[in-house]
C-alpha cells in the first residue's frame, strides 16, 4: 500500500525550555496538524507548512523531533526532507495511530540575531539553524 499523504504537527511561536532532569520541552506557541502530499519536494513542504501557519517561508525554517528522544534534525534540502518522509513511512506502518512527526517551525538565523538562554547554568543556544544545549559549571 502507497502512502499517498504525510501528516505532520508543526509547532511554532512558542519557545523550548528545560523541565525536570535536563528534559527538553515546547511551551507556549501554536500547533497545527499539516497534511502534505508524500512526493513533495523541500520548497513545497516550507511553502505548505508556512501558508498553514500564515507565515513567509522565506523568515522560517523548520526541524523534526526523533522519536523517543529530543533530538531535533533540519530539513534545509530535497534530500533532508526525504530522510524525514522514510521515518515518517517506518512509524506509519509499524502504528498508523501514533505517526505523526512533530515539526517546528524557527525564524532563519540570518533574520535572527544569536541568541543565547540561560537556565540554571544550562544555555541553550540557536545559532546557524541549530539549537545547542551546553551545561556550563559555576
Amino acid at each position: 500500500m502507497e502512502i499517498k499523504k504525510a501528516w505532520f504537527i508543526c509547532s511554532y511561536g512558542g519557545e523550548i525550555k528545560i523541565q525536570g532532569c535536563n528534559e527538553l520541552t515546547y511551551v507556549g506557541g501554536t500547533n497545527k496538524l499539516v497534511s502534505v502530499d508524500r512526493r513533495i519536494d523541500f520548497a513545497g513542504m516550507l511553502a505548505d507548512i508556512c501558508g498553514c501557519c500564515r507565515l513567509d517561508c522565506n523568515g522560517y525554517n523548520f526541524e523534526y523531533k526523533l522519536p523517543d528522544s529530543n533530538s531535533l534534525v533540519p530539513v534545509t534540502n530535497d534530500s533532508d526532507l526525504h530522510d524525514m518522509m522514510l521515518l515518517f513511512d517506518r512509524l506509519y506502518r509499524v502504528d498508523p495511530a501514533h505517526y505523526p512527526i512533530r515539526l517546528f517551525l524557527f525564524p532563519n538565523p540570518k533574520d535572527v540575531k544569536r541568541t543565547t538562554w540561560n537556565f540554571w547554568n544550562f544555555f541553550l543556544e540557536f545559532q546557524g539553524g541549530k539549537l545547542f544545549l551546553t551545561r556550563h559549571e559555576t
